[in-house]
């Protein structure tokens, strides 16, 4: 290799490093400029990222056979997922909500194809010890600072560097009204899986620091598989001040961790956390670290405790036959100012309060399995498309429950891939996580003992994501989570390969230009894909301009039309916008300039059209139209049999 080759080789690491590094800030982008500013922000900045780190990694796996993907079951199962979703979302109600999803969820196809691209970056890139301690301690650095800034948020706390940001004015905009802070994250259950996910890998950290080398029966990562081996170099040993400043920083990432966990009031959250810390007890216990088997009984007898309360709290009878000292007790802690008692503590008070869906109390959410699985049995083989739940439960939500806000997604991820992606969707789902399990058992046993606990506590974050994700939606912080640590996985459980040599078929004409197309087509997707997230970032900006009660009517209009236009695929979002407004708008145009009034009818009549064109079956549209219509036709009567077919339609009883 010439010098100018390692240089250029150099640079495509350094740069790809870098693009893993800002991608895993993807939890602090907030946009308050567009319209879900904690949502639409992080899918367009880590889609971006992702975008650029993948073209240059192409170019270098191209010329370097050294960085091209190991072979790994769990990247070929995830290959089978994208594959399966691409096909469940052509055969599906709606394929374009199933590639682009909503601004208000930014998930699909499209972004589960970026995070399977990020997958294979890391699994190719990252390849020894060093490189996973580093990449995981700089994500453990940004829970702790998510934590800190929680904290910040939510007693109101000071802190310099924090006094020229976003924050310093919105403060409450990282709380819900139930005072249960969610940070950057825009969501509590959001947050209550990121620091769970992260106090394990930080308690994983933290407990391999306090076992001895001594104890370990190899001195460097290594795996054995038939006459085949792949080795970790080790660690230099640092100092006793670096041993104690990662201690430190550990414990920190944790305590801050579980105290941000409390602030979100997430019962569910919590309820995972105590489960799984008894079982890394029981696991430390039985992996036979003498010196803590004292203190992990200890531990164990405390999660048991906690466990036990938490889900008597949860699932005690509520009625007449409570209404004891007990209850009593209960009744006058939760009737306490909410600023005076944890946000975690008054939602297992409080009887009433659910955990993960808004305005949804629990009965809810066993009335959507049901729906879920009616749906399920009309299609059952690639379901209705990702993203296209909410057309299940419009179809199939009982008559008496006609007054629920439309679900969006179930809540719950095994039920998702079985409506949304059918059966072959959900064997894929199970058959990732169960291939993962087997990789880290299979793995755990070739390592000695300070390996077996990092990895234990690796499956362990990877478990309390599963445990989160049958309780919530998708998200981009989450997606990062999850594919972190699938793709270390990936990595440990990959064998070392022959690289191929050079041949002299390598040096002839055609394969430089295979080689030339290769590039250009690489660099032509890269710039599709940062030209698409520009047009998505400036459709949302101009929604949230559209949204502002200054505007006069026609300058709503007008930026509710650029939103459209700029962004096509996620143009129902601003249509519905549209249909919400259209009463008020039509009603002051109408009495100032009829033209005016008469054009927006117009606009709206064909704005319909093409919503339904591409959601036909989605309750929300039909509802904010019959609204819009029956104002409408109560000036004009000719709209009357309009309003009632689309009221028909909202209620699922069209004739």
């Amino acid at each position: 290799m010439t010098r100018m080759q390692q240089v250029a080789e150099n640079a495509a690491v350094y740069g790809i490093w870098t693009g893993i590094v800002l991608i895993l800030l993807t939890p602090f982008v907030v946009t308050p400029d567009t319209i879900f500013p904690f949502v639409v922000g992080k899918a367009v900045y880590s889609r971006a990222l992702i975008e650029c780190v993948f073209g240059i990694w192409a170019i270098l796996a191209l010329f370097r056979p050294a960085y091209r993907p190991p072979r790994s079951w769990l990247l070929l199962l995830l290959a089978v997922n994208v594959g399966v979703s691409v096909l469940a979302a052509c055969f599906g109600v709606s394929p374009q909500r199933s590639f682009w999803s909503t601004y208000e969820r930014m998930q699909g196809v499209v972004d589960l194809i970026h995070w399977f691209a990020f997958a294979v970056v890391l699994a190719s890139v990252l390849r020894t010890e060093r490189d996973w301690r580093i990449v995981l301690n700089l994500n453990l650095g940004a829970s702790l600072t998510m934590a800190v800034l929680a904290i910040h948020l939510y007693y109101s706390i000071d802190l310099p560097f924090l006094s020229y940001t976003y924050w310093d004015e919105n403060r409450q905009a990282g709380i819900d009204p139930t005072r249960r802070v969610a940070a950057m994250l825009g969501n509590a259950l959001h947050l209550g899986t990121y620091t769970l996910v992260n106090c394990a890998i930080a308690a994983g950290f933290l407990i391999q620091s306090l076992v001895s080398a001594s104890s370990t029966s190899r001195d460097s990562w290594t795996l054995k598989r038939s006459g085949q081996k792949r080795s970790f170099p080790q660690n230099e040993k640092r100092n006793l001040l670096t041993t104690w400043i990662g201690r430190c920083f550990w414990a920190s990432t944790l305590l801050f961790g579980f105290w941000t966990l409390t602030l979100t009031g997430s019962r569910g959250t919590f309820i995972s956390f105590s489960m799984i810390a008894g079982l890394l007890t029981v696991s430390l216990f039985w992996m036979q670290i003498w010196r803590v088997r004292f203190v992990t009984v200890l531990l164990l007898g405390f999660f048991i405790c906690v466990s036990a309360l938490s889900l008597f709290l949860t699932f005690r009878p509520y009625g007449s036959m409570t209404n004891g000292p007990f209850e009593n007790f209960m009744s006058t802690a939760a009737s306490m100012e909410t600023s005076s008692l944890n946000p975690l503590l008054k939602r297992f008070l409080r009887h009433d309060m659910n955990d993960g869906v808004d305005e949804n109390p629990q009965w809810q959410r066993v009335e959507t399995l049901k729906v879920g699985y009616r749906g399920f049995f009309e299609r059952p083989l690639l379901g209705w498309g990702p993203e296209n739940f909410i057309v299940i439960f419009g179809r199939y939500l009982p008559k008496h429950m006609d007054h629920l806000t439309p679900h969006d997604h179930p809540h719950n991820k095994i039920l998702e891939e079985l409506t949304t992606r059918g059966i072959l969707g959900l064997s894929n789902y199970l058959a990732l996580w169960i291939c993962t399990l087997l990789v880290v058992l299979r793995i755990a046993r070739l390592m000695d003992l300070r390996r077996q606990i990092h990895l234990l506590f690796v499956g362990t974050a990877l478990t309390g994501y599963f445990g989160q994700s049958q309780l919530g939606v998708d998200a981009s912080s989450l997606s990062l989570q999850y594919i972190l640590l699938l793709a270390f996985v990936a990595c440990l459980g990959t064998e070392e390969e022959k690289l191929p040599m050079a041949g002299r078929w390598q040096a002839s004409f055609p394969y430089h230009i295979m080689r030339a197309v290769v590039i250009v087509g690489v660099l032509t997707l890269v710039g599709a894909g940062l030209l698409i997230n520009q047009a998505v970032y400036s459709a949302a900006s101009s929604i949230k301009e559209a949204t502002d009660p200054l505007n006069s009517p026609s300058e709503s209009i007008h930026l509710v039309k650029q939103a459209i236009t700029k962004f096509e695929p996620l143009a129902n979002i601003p249509r519905r916008i549209l249909f919400s407004n259209a009463p008020h708008l039509w009603t002051k145009l109408r009495l100032r300039n009829a033209a005016e009034a008469a054009r927006l009818l117009r606009f709206i009549n064909s704005e319909a059209a093409a919503a339904l064109a591409e959601e036909p079956e989605n309750r929300r549209i039909y509802s904010s139209l019959a609204e819009t219509y029956k104002i409408i036709a109560a000036y004009n009567r000719e709209y009357e049999d309009v309003a009632r077919w689309y009221s028909e339609r909202a209620l699922g009883t069209d004739s």
